[in-house]
């Protein structure tokens, strides 16, 4: 229930925030906010027997979609109402407008994501090998 009342409107502005350069201010907090209220109402109605659902898990994953869905339309529209933020402004928030490192020639090992993470995913094996054959 908390899940559907709080992480899913926020997520909605985060997602919608990070790959649509397009999205506003404003529009993050009528999305959060209509997604809150749209969670709250569904669960509300569940418990008033305005709607019923097979359980209270049922009543939680439609609350979470009814949320999400209400916060997105709610950022789409108001994003579009409203004058958008110039480019040069969103530079490194919203993917596609990265800012490119201008070093020439190749990056350390550690400074490059590929292989750190290929690294870690190695030691974290390891170590849950390492665990497993203790037990």
């Amino acid at each position: 229930m908390l899940f559907s009342f709080f992480n899913v409107p926020l997520f909605v502005a985060f997602i919608i925030g990070m790959f649509w350069k397009r999205a506003t201010r404003s529009a993050g907090f009528w999305g959060i906010t209509v997604g809150t209220g749209a969670a709250v109402t569904v669960y509300a109605g569940y418990k008033l027997d305005i709607f019923s659902f097979r359980s209270d898990l049922h009543e939680s994953f439609w609350g979470s979609i009814i949320a999400f869905a209400a916060g997105a339309t709610a950022m789409v529209v108001v994003s579009l109402r409203e004058q958008p933020k110039p480019d040069s402004e969103l530079r490194g928030l919203v993917y596609g407008m990265e800012i490119r490192d201008m070093h020439e020639g190749r990056q350390p090992i550690y400074r490059r994501p590929v292989p750190t993470g290929l690294g870690i995913v190695v030691i974290s094996l390891l170590l849950y090998f390492y665990v497993a054959s203790l037990a």
